[in-house]
């Protein structure tokens, strides 16, 4: 599509599962966390403060306050939906919150 910018963000050590995030006097977290190498272009590195999370819907979508929270504090915040087959194969067919951090990293 006309006028998007593709950026490839390159990762570096272990995702963060259930990061905590204190945001606009109220206490968030992303599903996985990761801490940026390096990206393509060079800038979104910086403009992310060497960061990225993600929100892995299953059961619901990222709440729009949640979502304004994180954009008012630059903290990149992107939502995958992933297909059905998918959760199927990994059992992801239950609410995050029934599930304990290590079943949610052993699944990712």
């Amino acid at each position: 599509v006309s006028g998007q910018t593709t950026i490839t963000a390159f990762v570096s050590g272990k995702a963060t599962v259930e990061k905590r995030f204190d945001l606009e006097n109220k206490t968030y977290s992303a599903d996985v966390n990761f801490n940026l190498e390096r990206t393509e272009p060079k800038e979104y590195r910086y403009r992310w403060y060497d960061q990225i999370a993600l929100e892995i819907c299953i059961t619901h979508k990222v709440e729009l306050e949640k979502a304004a929270d994180f954009e008012k504090n630059i903290i990149p915040l992107f939502e995958v939906t992933l297909p059905k087959n998918t959760c199927e194969k990994f059992d992801l067919d239950k609410a995050k919150s029934e599930y304990s951090d290590n079943e949610i990293e052993s699944r990712i």
